[in-house]
């Protein structure tokens, strides 16, 4: 049977292993993964820079309608001109 010495030795060496992984872990979380997030970072911040927001989008919408709806009644009225000369 195991004495109590030998288990705090196979407890030491599995504490051992165990901070040697966590170690490794995060070297690779730093080195592999942590650059990944960084340019999906950057891409996303450009990408919300270049796009308006989705208020404007709709404010510019509906500045578009009422736009056209003018321009179409100053065309109708210019049409009108030119048959009453």
């Amino acid at each position: 049977m195991l004495e109590e010495n030998d288990l705090k030795n196979i407890q030491s060496m599995i504490d051992s292993s165990i901070a040697a992984s966590e170690n490794r872990m995060q070297a690779y979380f730093e080195a592999a993964i942590m650059p990944k997030f960084d340019l999906l970072l950057d891409a996303f911040q450009s990408i919300t820079e270049t796009y308006a927001p989705a208020k404007r989008v709709e404010k510019l919408e509906e500045d578009v309608v009422y736009l056209k709806s003018d321009v179409h009644e100053l065309a109708r009225e210019v049409n009108a001109l030119k048959k009453a000369q």
